[in-house]
């Protein structure tokens, strides 16, 4: 999924990375900073670690499988202790540093349907989108003209030109 697509009721606020179907794969922190929130839920995000980096950004990593050491402990002996799989959990500060390229988890579907990565940089409450922020994807996907719309534009005489389909289908043929 792309930054900012529709989804119901809502814009999509990062970046989805398909793991090709399985749950598993590992999860690596993009930046150094601190885990300044964890959140173990059955519904939206599922598990999701919040990384405030240096430069005050938050990386919010969402749909994992597991936690890796000491994070899946501290949640697991919460969880344990109060009964509930459900938490929201703010670590004190610098309890849980983190260095770039540290394995954070691993991917999974917690939250949600298949499994995926689901990414975010945030400064506050405002998602900016991770493309605009040094993140690269390959993109090896040519564009697929299927619907084109047209409007005629009036000449510097004020008529219009030739009457023309506001919709052309690209569907079929040789188009």
């Amino acid at each position: 999924g792309s930054f900012g697509e529709y989804r119901s009721g809502h814009f999509h606020a990062g970046l989805d990375f398909a793991t090709g179907g399985v749950v598993g794969k590992p999860v690596y922190a993009s930046l150094p900073g601190q885990v300044v929130r964890v959140r173990a839920s059955g519904v939206g995000y599922g598990r999701a670690l919040y990384l405030e980096a240096r430069d005050g950004r938050t990386l919010v990593y969402a749909h994992l499988d597991a936690f890796d050491e000491p994070l899946a402990s501290w949640v697991a002996a919460v969880q344990d202790s109060s009964g509930e799989y459900e938490q929201d959990l703010w670590p004190e500060p610098a309890r849980f540093r983190v260095r770039a390229g540290q394995r954070l988890g691993w991917s999974g579907r917690s939250g949600t349907g298949s499994p995926h990565l689901h990414f975010e940089i945030r400064r506050g409450d405002v998602a900016y989108n991770p493309l605009l922020a040094g993140l690269t994807v390959a993109d090896t996907v040519a564009p697929v003209f299927r619907r084109v719309a047209l409007m005629a534009v009036p000449s510097s005489a004020g008529r219009r030109g030739p009457t023309i389909p506001p919709v052309l289908d690209c569907s079929g043929g040789d188009t």
